[in-house]
């Protein structure tokens, strides 16, 4: 199912510059790392998408922005909600048998950008509310696949001295992307804005279609002179200078061509499975923070202070506070490391909904609370320690701790256990404020974020500037 190319690739045997530990400052490399993360903004945009569209759904003094002309129920907003999270769960299934057959970059432009477009053009013109469930699926599709697909293209593209650094940009422009929805949107019409966004997509493939691929993803189709140029390109280096490098690659896909890749192998090997045992965690604890939960009641949340600041304007607020916190994993990831930075968000996320907890309790039974800075503070700490740590480094992590030749499947298996638990919680947390309140559902992603903490401390190794192998090494003890 997931074969690579079984022609033994040549592996070079003069000696060559050694850059594995140079700092890459080509100019080529960030250029591809940022062309490629405009895939990651648009992701941002379909994330937030749904957060200020909802009060034009649902509000009836605001028909006139309706596209549906009456008011969508809440069950409706509910499987709106849900069905992106379900194309989610089914995108990785494309990525994984895609990845190794047409490539890390066409999948992303066949499995990332061209979903997102046609759900965006479905949006547009969108007349009937189970339009947006299948627009919400497609674009859903789209954002599973990315997840599974964009982190091994970057991980794959990147040296070890950057590679942290690079694939924390992920969720900085992730957090770009939702600054410009909550800053956009509530100002134009869905229509419109929806077919601006689909020309952000377009734009996407123009920019991106001339850049290379990964020198893994050649390596595997046995494509050693692909590799090479790959290299040379994404480098700045001659041929003799990308030598040890490529050697590098080469021989760690020889070693694990052998092993094959089917669920069993996979599960036989130690590293492998303490690598996605620690990956499906981190994702789980992802999810259960409550982030999609936070995020679309952050309107309802606010029209409870009372303040002078309108939603839209606490909403761009937000979404620059997720921003300015997205910046800062990038710039120290590869000092201070993963694990302190993820036991760091965790206890963040654990305060932040405790206090929003308190908030909401406090409102639902009558309790004087000074109802201005708390759920700003806790809001604001929320999304500050989310981004600090468990928005961006699940990914990275996964990006870093699978060998070539299973990246596909692992990704593809902790993507959809990601959007399963992320489909479970969208359509559990109404239930649960129904019959729990909104107080103690907060409460509840709290102790998930301690649990989070705690996994974090007593599991989680530091993986920065190491090298794939001895991220291996480290597994296997």
């Amino acid at each position: 199912m997931f074969q690579t190319n079984p022609n033994p690739v040549a592996i070079p045997t003069e000696p060559a510059v050694v850059v594995n530990n140079v700092e890459n400052k080509n100019k080529y490399f960030w250029s591809t790392v940022f062309v490629s993360n405009i895939s990651a903004f648009i992701t941002g945009i379909h994330l937030a998408w749904l957060v200020p569209i909802v009060p034009k759904l649902t509000n009836e003094l605001r028909l006139a922005e309706n596209p549906f002309d009456r008011v969508v129920k809440t069950n409706e907003v509910v499987w709106i909600r849900s069905s992106f999270f379900l194309g989610a769960i089914l995108g990785p299934i494309a990525a994984a048998f895609t990845i190794n057959k047409i490539g890390r970059k066409n999948t992303l432009i066949t499995c990332v950008a061209a979903p997102y477009f046609i759900s965006l053009v479905i949006l547009a013109f969108a007349k009937f509310v189970f339009l947006y469930y299948i627009a919400r699926f497609v674009g859903g599709f789209g954002l599973g696949n990315f997840y599974t697909t964009f982190p091994i293209y970057l991980g794959e593209i990147s040296l070890q001295s950057v590679r942290g650094r690079v694939l924390c940009l992920i969720n900085f422009f992730v957090c770009l992307g939702i600054l410009f929805d909550l800053s956009v949107s509530p100002f134009l019409a869905i229509s419109i804005y929806s077919t601006l966004c689909s020309f952000i997509c377009a734009a996407f493939f123009i920019a991106f279609i001339s850049f290379p691929d990964t020198p893994y993803y050649y390596l595997v189709i046995g494509d050693i002179s692909g590799a090479e140029k790959s290299l040379m390109k994404l480098r700045g280096l001659t041929a003799t200078e990308v030598e040890v490098e490529l050697r590098t690659i080469i021989n760690e896909i020889e070693n694990e061509r052998q092993k094959g890749k089917t669920i069993k192998q996979l599960f036989q090997s130690r590293p492998v499975r303490k690598s996605l045992v620690m990956t499906l965690c981190l994702v789980a604890f992802q999810q259960l923070s409550g982030v999609e939960v936070v995020r679309l009641n952050m309107y309802s949340t606010f029209t409870t202070i009372n303040s002078k600041l309108s939603e839209t304007t606490f909403g761009i607020i937000t979404g620059g506070i997720q921003v300015v916190a997205s910046t800062i994993p990038p710039l120290i990831v590869d000092r201070y490391g993963r694990k302190l930075l993820l036991f760091v968000s965790g206890m963040g996320i654990i305060v932040g909904n405790a206090f929003l907890g308190i908030y909401h309790y406090a409102i639902e039974h009558d309790v004087y609370v000074i109802r201005r800075w708390i759920p700003i503070a806790s809001l604001t700490l929320f999304e500050f320690a989310f981004n600090l740590g468990y928005g961006p480094l699940p990914w990275t992590i996964m990006g870093e701790v699978f060998y070539a030749t299973i990246r596909p499947l692992a990704a593809m298996i902790t993507t959809m256990f990601c959007y399963i638990i992320g489909f479970s919680v969208s359509f559990v947390t109404p239930v649960l404020t129904s019959e729990l309140g909104t107080g103690n559902t907060f409460w509840i992603f709290s102790i998930f974020g301690f649990i989070g903490a705690f996994f974090t401390e007593l599991y989680m190794f530091e993986t920065k500037q190491k090298s794939l192998g001895d991220i291996q090494d480290e597994l296997n003890q």
